[in-house]
C-alpha cells in the first residue's frame, strides 16, 4: 500500500522515530548525507522526536516542534491542517544500531506520519511563554534524561524557546510506535525532490488567515 501527498494540503518532512515521536529512539532510521552535516545523522536525534509526547499537552493542545516551522517568516502563521511524512534510512551504516522488528520490514524511503490539525506556528514570545511553561512542568529535564551525554550536551546548545516548541496543535491523529501504520509514499514521491529538504511545502490552497489555536495562557490571556 501507498499514498501520494495530497495536493491541497501543506506538508513538510520530520526526523523518523520508532516511539512514536513520544522520544528520540537512536541512530536507527535516521539519513545521513555525504557531508555527514544532517543533524539527526550526526547526532542520532531530532528535536521533532517529542512531538506527540504525551506530556507535553494542555487539554487537546500538543505543543512540539517542526523542523521548517522554525523559521522566522512563518512566526503566527495557521494551518487547518498539516501533513507530515518522513524519510527513513535503514542501510549503510545505521543498520547495527537498528533494533525495533519493524526495521526489518521497512524499507529506505519515504513514509506518511500523520495529518495534524489547527496548527499554529509560534511566534518568538509565545515560544518563551511555552519554554517557561515547560521548564515549571519538568519537561525540559525529562527530555534531556532521554538522551545520551553527547546527545544532552547538543540540545543544550539549542535550548531556546523557538529552537524546542515552535508549534501548537490540536491532538487528534497520534503514530503508533516501532513505525507502526506508516504508510510508504508511492514511487512518484520518490521520483520528486521534494522531501529531500525539511522546507514547508505550501500545497494548493494558502494557509488561513492568523488564528489563536491554543490555551489562552499562550496568548498572555
Amino acid at each position: 500500500m501507498s499514498t501520494t501527498v495530497p495536493a491541497q494540503s501543506p506538508w513538510t518532512r520530520i526526523t523518523p522515530n520508532a516511539n512514536g515521536w513520544v522520544k528520540p529512539s537512536g541512530f536507527c532510521g535516521k539519513c545521513r548525507t555525504p557531508k555527514g552535516d544532517l543533524f539527526e545523522g550526526k547526532h542520532g536525534f531530532g528535536f521533532e522526536e517529542w512531538l506527540f509526547n504525551p506530556a507535553h499537552r494542555d487539554g487537546l493542545w500538543q505543543f512540539g516542534y517542526i523542523q521548517a516551522l522554525k523559521a522566522k517568516k512563518h512566526a503566527g502563521r495557521s494551518f487547518t491542517e498539516l501533513q507530515l511524512i518522513t524519510r527513513i534510512c535503514i542501510k549503510a551504516n545505521t543498520l547495527p544500531t537498528c533494533k525495533t522488528p519493524a526495521s526489518n520490514q521497512l524499507s529506505d524511503g519515504y513514509y506518511q506520519v500523520a495529518v495534524i490539525r489547527k496548527v499554529r506556528c509560534l511566534t518568538d514570545a509565545e515560544a518563551a511563554r511555552v519554554l517557561a511553561h515547560a521548564n515549571a512542568k519538568g519537561w525540559l529535564q525529562t527530555m534531556l534524561n532521554d538522551l545520551t551525554p553527547a546527545q544532552q550536551k547538543e540540545f543544550k546548545l539549542h535550548a531556546h524557546p523557538r529552537e524546542l516548541f515552535d508549534v501548537v496543535f490540536e491532538l487528534g491523529e497520534v503514530p503508533g510506535p516501532d513505525y507502526a501504520g506508516l504508510v510508504r509514499m508511492d514511487k512518484a514521491f520518490h521520483r520528486t525532490p521534494y522531501g529531500k529538504s525539511f522546507d514547508l511545502f505550501p500545497g494548493r490552497y494558502a494557509d488561513h488567515a492568523a488564528i489563536d489555536y491554543g490555551p489562552a495562557w499562550l496568548y498572555g490571556k
